[in-house]
């Protein structure tokens, strides 16, 4: 670049003051609506990093002149100097501190524990060693008269870019049927608009250099605004970043916890008092005459089914340890099979497994999400249905299958989107707690597999297991 490279027209220095403030309170707000959260924590700290990037231009073009004006014993050096390592932390720690965000948003830390506390350090190298070839406070020098610095900035923040874009995406795509899945998906909009367009704006400008477009990245504050709608839209609605307008805090990342909260309440609520009702009833049946009576049965009915409501509740609503084995999948499936059709329902159900497939995996909590799967599909099927289980590896893609595929009712858009949301069916919900499939999707989880439906009204559903092969 040439010595005339800061000359080029920008925003106004209160223009730039404005678009600081707005960045600064964009990011406050994130961190603000759950301040426990780490991926807020580290939104915000990228957030601050990057309001560098409008607040150095406006100390540059906006304060200098003031202060130089009041305090004339202050070197323009001094001023350089600082506008050089705000450039020097924008450039090399806004997108490691993005890439922080992006592993707490994908579950690394957790999926992958080992690994993270090597890599959270590692992450940060590459910017800590950049400041031993290019010193921080020599940044703006070599923005001005070294051509091959911003080739160096782009390609050094571009591929930070491109890894935070993939853990993004296919986190997305990984929780499709997730009821996480919009919280996500609006937190990947509030981090990929502006980091793309301050990616292309700021080094791919530059590189091709579009002399004219050297200060097309202060069009961010566009983006800063719409994203400040975009937040305060979603907050009266669905909630964003774990707060809504009641400033009800939750955690959007773990519903299991509160789903636990809620059983664990009213499993406490209920249980004494069901005591009660079973002792007052053992008293009445001692009475003559009222041991066989209508009424009594049906306080013994009342109070079984509670039991088994609540017993039902914890089991699908607590979290879940594994306790993972080898299981030889045949004769596993064939007894999961053989047990749900003799204990609950007769119904037409055909198994595809090869001899010799394998599949690490925790034993029990595989037998009830069979079971839920099973159970489904059975009463959507009803008398004259078809279910077939089947089993699979792909070595391709590093996976094994487990599907069970029905043909019956099927389900719409909606259902499908809503199916694996805690408390959610479709069916009457005196019989059904509708935490079935939230199950089913939480033991995948943590599995590190993912389960997918296709379904269409009329055409059956098909319901599919991934289970990675590789043992986590």
């Amino acid at each position: 670049m040439n010595a005339n490279t800061g000359s080029v027209q920008g925003f106004p220095p209160i223009v730039l003051l404005i678009f600081t403030i707005l960045i600064w309170i964009l990011f406050l707000s994130i961190f603000l609506s759950n301040h426990q959260n780490k991926q807020n924590r580290w939104c915000f700290v990228a957030g601050m990093i990057f309001s560098l990037g409008a607040f150095k231009e406006y100390l540059l073009y906006g304060m200098m002149p003031v202060l130089t004006k009041h305090f004339p014993g202050i070197p323009e050096t001094a001023y350089y100097c600082v506008y050089s390592w705000m450039t020097a932390v924008l450039y090399y720690f806004a997108m490691p501190s993005v890439a922080m965000l992006s592993l707490y948003f994908s579950s690394f830390d957790q999926r992958n524990p080992k690994v993270f506390q090597r890599l959270k350090y590692l992450i940060f190298a590459p910017g800590v060693l950049t400041g031993f070839i290019v010193p921080y406070w020599e940044t703006r020098n070599y923005q001005l008269n070294v051509k091959s610095y911003f080739i160096y900035a782009g390609i050094y923040n571009w591929i930070y870019g491109i890894f935070i874009t993939w853990l993004l995406l296919s986190t997305l795509y990984r929780t499709r049927q997730s009821f996480a899945y919009k919280q996500k998906e609006m937190v990947s909009i509030n981090v990929l608009l502006p980091m793309w367009y301050w990616l292309i704006t700021v080094f791919a400008f530059h590189i091709l250099r579009m002399r004219p477009l050297f200060k097309a990245w202060q069009g961010n504050i566009f983006v800063i605004l719409f994203l400040l709608g975009y937040f305060v839209i979603h907050v009266f609605q669905d909630g964003i970043w774990g707060t809504r307008v009641n400033l009800e805090r939750y955690d959007w990342t773990k519903n299991t916890q509160a789903i636990q909260r809620n059983a664990d309440y009213v499993s406490h609520a209920l249980k004494n008092e069901l005591a009660k009702i079973k002792w007052c009833a053992q008293i009445i049946s001692e009475q003559p005459g009222m041991e066989n009576s209508r009424e009594l049965q049906i306080i013994r009915h009342s109070t079984d089914h509670l039991e088994e409501f609540l017993q039902k509740t914890r089991l699908q609503s607590k979290d879940i340890t594994l306790q993972i084995t080898r299981q030889e999948m045949k004769p596993f499936l064939e007894r999961c099979i053989a047990e749900f059709s003799g204990a609950s329902y007769k119904a037409d159900l055909t198994l595809e497994c090869a001899e010799g497939e394998f599949l690490c995996c925790d034993s029990v909590h595989l037998q009830e999400t069979i079971h839920n799967l099973l159970k489904n599909a059975v009463e959507a099927t009803g008398k004259d249905g078809y279910i077939q289980v089947s089993f699979f590896t792909n070595t391709r893609k590093k996976c094994a299958v487990l599907r069970v595929k029905d043909t019956g009712c099927g389900l719409d858009k909606e259902e499908k989107r809503q199916i694996f949301r805690p408390y959610y069916t479709t069916k009457p919900a005196d019989s059904h707690l509708g935490l079935g499939l939230y199950y089913c999707y939480h033991v995948m989880d943590k599995h590190h597999g993912r389960i997918e439906v296709e379904s269409e009204p009329g055409k059956g559903t098909e319901i599919s297991l991934y289970f990675p092969l590789e043992e986590k």
